[in-house]
């Protein structure tokens, strides 16, 4: 009886092994991210600024905001920074740009600022 036991124990030990294994495959960042890529990431960041600070966070005296999109050193996080205009001869860039840092995997705004 004791061995039949055993084997019970070892059976269920790998079938709950393989659930846990095949949950970790299907929900790992590397196979499947809500935010794919960096167009997705700039879309979202956008969205958020408009959001959070209207229309106008999205240009610098009238130019379009141009943003950079890159990711962590992890590759788990997008960061969007906006990139001032070169200013025009014989003025000064003064203020801050806006970044955004959103998680990879779910989509998650982790951090919204503008700063200088």
């Amino acid at each position: 009886m004791e061995k039949k036991m055993i084997i019970l124990w070892s059976v269920l030990a790998l079938l709950a092994m393989g659930n846990i294994l095949q949950l970790l495959l299907n929900h790992s960042p590397l196979h499947s991210n809500a935010i794919p890529d960096e167009k997705t990431a700039l879309k979202v960041a956008e969205a958020v600024l408009l959001a959070a600070y209207g229309e106008e966070i999205l240009s610098i005296a009238g130019q379009s905001m141009t943003f950079d999109v890159t990711t962590d050193k992890f590759g788990r996080t997008w960061i969007i920074k906006g990139v001032f205009p070169d200013p025009p001869s014989g003025y000064l860039s003064v203020g801050g740009v806006p970044e955004v840092i959103i998680r990879m995997r779910d989509g998650k705004v982790l951090r919204i600022t503008h700063g200088i």
